[in-house]
């Protein structure tokens, strides 16, 4: 297949970047980790909790690859807000990179 270079349409939209207020997803949030057991060894965590729980968590999905355990996570849990899943998907990378060195994750709020 022949390489074309991109161009822009002649009505092409071009959108700049702005500041746009945190809200809280009505969903719930998420809480991410590496953990360790004698099962699974070290692996990632994301743990799910509605707004209402304290921090108690309702589903954990968990693994090794970040891509793998976010798709789990999307295809199981109630429709959040897109931001929330751009947020969930850096994090997890995050936290990937932490377990592969060696240092410790702090997940942003």
């Amino acid at each position: 297949m022949e390489y074309t270079k991109p161009t822009l349409s002649d009505d092409c939209c071009i959108l700049e970047e702005k500041h746009v207020p945190f809200r809280l997803d009505p969903a719930g949030y998420v809480l991410i980790r590496i953990a360790e057991d004698v099962k699974d060894g070290k692996h990632l965590e994301i743990g799910f909790c509605k707004n209402n729980s304290k921090n108690t968590i309702e589903v954990v999905t968990k693994g090794i690859d970040p891509e793998k355990i976010y798709r789990t996570f999307i295809k199981n849990i109630p429709a959040l807000y897109p931001e929330h899943y751009s947020y969930i998907g850096d994090e997890l990378r995050k936290a990937k990179v932490c377990m592969d060195n060696g240092t410790n994750y702090v997940q942003d709020d």
